[in-house]
């Protein structure tokens, strides 16, 4: 009969560790499901701030499309992709090079061009200019930004066409 209580015992230890491990593991699923559900919401949110700032306006201002504008972004805390985190809309439209032996007011028309296809932002437009030089105009450019090494599109563009 020692064995049979002893059993009973085992079995009954068993029984509520059993219930005690079901118990945790319900609570452990309830906490994934809350924190899963948050983390829907804020990609949700994320998805619908990056809509409404790809519906903006190139320069920079609020479109017909997003009657919240800026007011939202700010209280969502949502930061628009500046530079090139936005993906462009053609991907396989070429940027010119200039090597400086032709005109360069055709170059910078092509450029110009580019970026407006491109929605380009301001801030990238001299590095990606200066990248696509060559040979004569890439030492003539160097030589421009160790003189001015915050040099603006419209700078750069007034020194092209000195």
């Amino acid at each position: 009969m020692g064995d049979t209580s002893k059993n009973e015992e085992l079995k009954s230890l068993l029984q509520e560790a059993q219930a005690m491990n079901d118990a945790r593991v319900a609570e452990v699923e309830r906490r994934l499901g809350s924190q899963m559900q948050q983390l829907s919401l804020q990609l949700e949110e994320l998805i619908s701030g990056l809509n409404r700032s790809t519906n903006k306006d190139v320069d920079g201002t609020a479109s017909s499309h997003n009657p919240l504008g800026q007011t939202h972004q700010k209280r969502t805390n949502f930061q628009p992709l500046t530079g090139s985190g936005v993906v462009p809309r053609y991907t396989k439209l070429d940027f010119p090079t200039f090597d400086g032996s032709t005109n360069p007011l055709i170059w910078l028309h092509r450029c110009e061009k580019f970026f407006s296809n491109q929605h380009t932002q301001e801030e990238d437009k001299v590095g990606l200019a200066a990248f696509h030089m060559l040979g004569e105009a890439q030492l003539w450019y160097h030589q421009l930004e160790i003189e001015n090494p915050s040099m603006s599109w419209v700078e750069l563009k007034d020194c092209c066409t000195l």
